[in-house]
């Protein structure tokens, strides 16, 4: 594996952009590079959104943001360092999960997996 196809597996920023790319379904994201393009994000997709890192795994650093207002202030609270940052949207994913024993797999379905 090369040092570009590894990325996309460290960095969530190019995994989403690639998984889009390649007609995976993604939640709705942007990157926080352009004030521009942050702006036409929160004007299209309805708040809460997450701020995640981009490089960091688990849940450390992620922050839930409620409001326009509350975001650019987490955004001046990052300062030079929010383009190691994302935006996506806030998705409750309902998970079901059903064991029969005369089922050898596990079977699975979300009642918002089809709005990400």
């Amino acid at each position: 594996m090369g040092e570009t196809t590894a990325r996309y597996f460290r960095d969530k920023l190019a995994m989403r952009i690639k998984a889009q790319t390649e007609g995976v379904p993604v939640s709705a994201f942007t990157a926080l590079f352009h004030d521009a393009d942050i702006h036409r994000f929160t004007q299209n997709v309805p708040a809460p959104w997450l701020v995640k890192p981009r490089m960091q795994a688990s849940a450390a650093g992620i922050k839930k943001i409620h409001n326009e207002v509350q975001l650019w202030e987490h955004l001046d609270y990052l300062g030079g360092e929010r383009h190691e940052y994302l935006m996506e949207k806030f998705a409750i994913l309902w998970l079901y999960i059903m064991w029969m024993p005369s089922l050898p797999k596990v079977m699975w379905s979300s009642h918002e997996l089809a709005n990400i």
